[in-house]
């Protein structure tokens, strides 16, 4: 799971380096998802777009999903997609 704060940049701008490293060191059939965490903030207070996670997704052939860890909004699903694609 590579995870990222959406009101914080530095933690979106890190994904690529996380990418490179577990393309580095990981098993080839490797399971990621991208996440981007804290989706219950204000949109005044977000600096990176979904749009952009979405993209970044894309790129790199990920699933993407908005969570948030303080009410729990789809954290479930994202759990529930992951364990399927493992199994």
């Amino acid at each position: 799971m590579l995870v990222y704060d959406c009101t914080e940049e530095v933690t979106f701008n890190n994904i690529q380096n996380w990418l490179k490293q577990i393309d580095a060191h990981a098993q080839p059939n490797v399971k990621k998802v991208l996440i981007a965490n804290k989706s219950d903030m204000p949109e005044s207070e977000k600096k990176v777009d979904p749009d952009r996670g979405r993209a970044l997704a894309d790129q790199h052939g990920l699933s993407f999903f908005e969570t948030s860890a303080k009410s729990g909004h789809n954290v479930g699903n994202t759990f529930t997609h992951i364990a399927t694609e493992i199994i």
